[in-house]
């Protein structure tokens, strides 16, 4: 299972499902919505007896204005005063909020010996910051990095064998993503991606 805001608009993870042959099923899924993800864990649950791989990539950067305008584009802040509180609490839906709440609404269907992977970015890190700016992306990456620690750390506790990575992807097109998931085509797999 593949999840996606709008699949039919990801031409890699398209071609991906028809090469899978029936294997692959993807999904429209908002990982800012709570009712979206649960509603996608009942189909998931309905689907598949279990997940053995979650790979967590959704994010945003910089995104169209309404109607796909890219004149228009919202694009990461250079300066303090081009911080935005509702674009502020937008990104930090998508690229904080979403791995985590993706992950615990499919936690009930997670194998034993699960990997649970979310992609992160290098400017999420706090001691590499040596240019500042993009406020709002750089905070969401270190608030999602700060969760999937918290995630390893409680799975660990509860004794689950479970694998929490994080990884940089600060350059991973479409094409790469296609190439991760067929390399785990014999799993059962979901993952959500912004498009």
């Amino acid at each position: 299972v593949a999840l996606a805001r709008q699949p039919e608009e990801a031409p890699a993870l398209m071609a991906l499902q028809e090469a899978s042959g029936g294997r692959l099923s993807c999904f429209s899924c908002d990982v800012t919505d709570y009712e979206s993800l649960r509603t996608m864990a009942e189909h998931v649950k309905a689907e598949h007896d279990q997940i053995d791989l979650l790979l967590n990539v959704a994010g945003i950067l910089h995104e169209p204005a309404e109607g796909g305008r890219m004149d228009a584009v919202r694009q990461p802040e250079r300066r303090l005063a081009a911080v935005d509180p509702e674009w502020m609490a937008r990104v930090y839906a998508v690229n904080a909020m979403g791995p985590v709440l993706t992950t615990q609404a499919v936690q009930p269907l997670l194998s034993k010996g699960a990997v649970i992977a979310s992609l992160s970015a290098r400017v999420g890190s706090i001691g590499d910051n040596g240019l500042g700016g993009w406020y709002a992306y750089r905070a969401s990456k270190a608030a999602q990095n700060m969760m999937t620690r918290n995630l390893a750390i409680e799975l660990r506790r509860q004794r689950m064998e479970r694998a929490v990575l994080d990884q940089y992807g600060d350059d991973l097109d479409p094409d790469e993503f296609a190439e991760i998931l067929r390399s785990f085509s014999g799993l059962g797999l979901a993952t959500d991606a912004d498009g």
